[in-house]
């Protein structure tokens, strides 16, 4: 069987980004090919938060045992969380055509104020990816990728404090395990719960906190789910408790819950989460 790709789903967003801007260019306001440094930014702004608007759930978890200290500013964690996004989100770009980048701009400001990243997911590959991750090849892979993508993130900018300085070696290892800890648990249960056809992982979905409020979180999932279903592709993804509500009004439904456990301090609290398919609709089989 051919690999699933997404292809024509990105011919489709990119046409019809072009024929907006040829109508009126003020309308162009989605864009292609967002850089990996604009991706991870506003990423790492939208799952870090600020003092006005809270985080995703996941990574205000991960970060709640450094809520005590004064000095781990909502700038630091901004910082951190836009480093550390800078690998699962290199890895998602480094698959090409298998992953479809949707990115909303501002008008008036011109800067970009919201982003999704969507993987075609082959539940047969994926299983077959997991049995062989310990294989010397699958290491070898993991190990280039990982010196690829911190190459690029040295490149694009300093270390952020919390990964910098030695002092703050154990809290900026304890912010990773638990990354880690979640990854591990999702990719899992994945396999077990999401679609058993091939189908969209609606990997990340950001919107930067400075342009909370004005519906661009809404925009950017019926952008997906318009895409999604001129394909006829169901879609899944990942979220906090606080969240379900919103992918519930866009057509999620929960297929079951997700706890994942502080891998460091089993006496602090866990993170719960839901795991939610979107059925696909209409168009023309993938």
């Amino acid at each position: 069987m051919a690999p699933f790709r997404m292809d024509s789903a990105i011919t489709s967003y990119n046409d019809a980004i072009e024929a907006a801007a040829a109508g009126d260019p003020e309308r162009d306001i989605w864009i292609k090919d967002p850089t990996f440094d604009q991706a991870r930014h506003v990423m790492g702004r939208s799952f870090a938060g600020n003092e006005k608007v809270k985080g995703e759930p996941m990574c205000m978890w991960a970060r709640s045992h450094l809520d005590d200290f004064k000095w781990y500013t909502a700038e630091m964690h901004a910082e951190t969380m836009a480093f550390g996004m800078g690998f699962p989100i290199f890895k998602s770009f480094s698959k090409q055509k298998q992953t479809m980048t949707i990115a909303r701009r501002d008008v008036k400001s011109g800067e970009l104020v919201s982003a999704a990243i969507i993987e075609a997911f082959d539940m047969d590959q994926e299983k077959a990816n997991m049995k062989n991750k310990d294989s010397l090849i699958s290491k070898i892979q993991g190990g280039w990728l990982y010196a690829k993508t911190l190459t690029s993130l040295l490149m694009s900018g300093k270390v952020p404090e919390l990964f910098e300085k030695k002092e703050y070696k154990p809290h900026s290892e304890y912010l990773v395990a638990k990354l880690e800890a979640n990854t591990e648990k999702c990719d899992a249960s994945h396999l077990v719960w999401g679609p058993k056809e091939r189908h969209w992982h609606v990997r990340f979905v950001g919107v930067d906190p400075a342009f909370n409020g004005r519906g661009h979180g809404r925009e950017l999932m019926e952008k997906i789910s318009a895409l999604a279903d001129e394909q006829s592709v169901a879609c899944y993804l990942e979220a906090g408790l606080r969240n379900r509500g919103f992918y519930e009004k866009m057509g999620y439904v929960v297929v079951s819950e997700v706890t994942v456990d502080d891998p460091v301090d089993a006496t602090r609290e866990s993170f719960r989460g839901v795991l939610m398919i979107r059925p696909k609709h209409g168009g023309a089989s993938n």
